[in-house]
């Protein structure tokens, strides 16, 4: 017994030297893709950078569009279903509604989310706008500080009604989206199986960020040694920051609808 268990130790301490091999050999690789492309590359970022710099309030303009949209779109959807669970009496149609409120309840909180995380990124494009003369990055920089804030604004509303909606439908539940201690709140006043979903999913969203951070850190750092990106770590955070929504969304529809192994 104590042979398999020290073999057992042994096996783990070798394959954690492996994945360090394995890691070092794909940077090895990623670093001499990176020195003999890196100019290519270089041009294509610089010309991305530039257009985004460029083009910055208008994609604010377009996401406070889209967010306007959105957000009234699935609250709408929301009250919709709320009142017809109102009205029916039917366990089995009771279910089934309560499902779809809850599929589009989890689509507008993660989308407003997305939609935060994606205006940040591109306000700061606004912010430090290059190949602009001082009157247009003055001009440019308030059109898209004011549009951030209204973007901002509907979305973190959206946010706040939509908790409410869901607190007219289940008023054991507790907590104002606006409090700083919201998810405290709203935790306590969960039972045992929402408690199990969000416990679970929030440990496989912390599992999957993990790795995708430290693929995020290999990336900023190759693209600062060979290109000298600037605004990368904003990019890749972002990037960073949709993933572990989306998988955390992911999960947690996964669990309620009990298919996760």
């Amino acid at each position: 017994m104590k042979g398999k268990v020290r073999k057992g130790k042994s096996e783990s301490y070798l394959k954690f030297i492996l994945w360090m091999v394995v890691g070092g050999a794909f940077g090895m690789v990623a670093g001499i893709a990176f020195a003999m492309t890196g100019r290519n590359v270089e041009v294509l970022v610089e010309n991305a950078r530039s257009w985004m710099s460029r083009s910055a309030s208008l994609l604010l303009v377009i996401l406070l569009v889209i967010a306007v949209v959105f957000c009234i779109l699935c609250y709408r959807k929301g009250e919709t279903l709320l009142k017809k669970l109102q009205g029916t009496q039917e366990d089995e149609q009771v279910e089934k509604l309560e499902d779809v409120y809850d599929f589009w309840g989890n689509i507008g909180l993660t989308g407003s989310g997305i939609i935060m995380y994606i205006a940040i990124a591109v306000y700061a494009f606004d912010i430090c706008g290059e190949n602009l003369t001082a009157g247009e990055g003055i001009f440019q920089g308030l059109i898209g500080t004011v549009v951030f804030i209204l973007v901002t604004i509907v979305c973190g509303f959206y946010q706040v009604a939509a908790v409410k909606q869901v607190r007219r439908k289940e008023p054991m539940k507790r907590g104002d989206a606006a409090d700083f201690d919201f998810e405290k709140q709203w935790l306590a006043s969960c039972d045992e199986g929402e408690k199990r979903v969000l416990y679970e999913a929030g440990y496989r969203a912390y599992v999957s960020v993990k790795t995708i951070l430290l693929a995020a850190v290999v990336v900023a750092l190759l693209g600062e040694v060979f290109m000298g990106i600037g605004l990368s770590a904003v990019v890749i955070l972002t990037i960073c920051n949709v993933i572990s929504a989306v998988v955390y969304s992911y999960y947690c529809r996964k669990l309620e609808k009990g298919r996760l192994d």
